[in-house]
């Protein structure tokens, strides 16, 4: 039932699907920023300091995006931090710099903590209450899952690519990513009809809009406590 819910609106449906490749990405970078950084002889602390930039900017991340993505509403913060992923992406792929690519990673991580809190409060105020822990797990299971995934097959990647035609491989994925998500995901206003409509049609616009904004407020207050475990846990 939460896989059913979760295709029934478009900008959760494409964002987890978005975020699911993105994560196989994710992983398969990190992977061969390590390697690159271990052919160069880098240190192993320098090594374990950079890749602690995730988890900081991650919990930056999940600090300030609840009133920034209530001030721009989800779907404008997860059609725009989606698109940053290209650009940084094709950065790690362009320059030979593992400690540069680690530290570009963790900027993807505070977006990444943008786009989890917009799916998040999205979710909040399009499905039903009664089947949004259905609907969570289900979502974290296919986000979690990809990252399994990218882990587990990242090294066969590189292997037969070699580090750098991987890289690149992987910002063209992005582009693909960046491109799919501007054509599927409209554009909402704050009460789009889908929320109008969840509300039952018992209510006026104004009414509407109270009851979005509570609901986007408690969803925040989650978000937020869900990303700090997640950024804790990896960190």
């Amino acid at each position: 039932e939460g896989i059913r819910w979760l295709c029934h609106d478009k900008v959760i449906f494409v964002s987890l699907c978005s975020c699911a490749l993105a994560n196989i990405g994710f992983q398969i970078v990190i992977l061969l920023l390590v390697v690159e950084a271990e052919r160069q002889q880098i240190s192993g602390s320098i090594i374990g300091t950079m890749l602690t930039t995730s988890g900081v900017a991650g919990f930056l991340g999940a600090l300030t995006a609840p009133r920034v993505v209530k001030l721009l509403t989800p779907p404008v913060t997860l059609k725009y931090c989606i698109l940053s992923w290209f650009p940084l992406l094709f950065l790690v792929a362009v320059v030979d710099n593992p400690l540069l690519g680690m530290f570009i990673w963790g900027i993807c991580s505070f977006t990444g903590a943008y786009v989890n809190i917009a799916l998040v409060m999205r979710q909040s105020t399009i499905i039903p209450s009664d089947v949004l822990g259905r609907v969570e797990s289900s979502s974290r299971f296919l986000t979690t899952g990809a990252v399994t995934l990218g882990a587990g097959g990242g090294g066969y990647v590189i292997s037969i690519f070699g580090t750098r035609l991987t890289a690149a491989l992987v910002a063209m994925v992005f582009l693909a990513i960046v491109i799919g998500v501007f054509v599927l995901i409209p554009t909402s206003g704050r009460i789009d009809r889908e929320i109008a409509e969840s509300a039952g049609g018992r209510r006026s616009g104004e009414d509407a809009l109270d009851v979005c904004a509570s609901r986007e407020d408690a969803a925040a207050v989650s978000a937020v406590s869900a990303e700090r475990e997640r950024v804790a846990v990896r960190s």
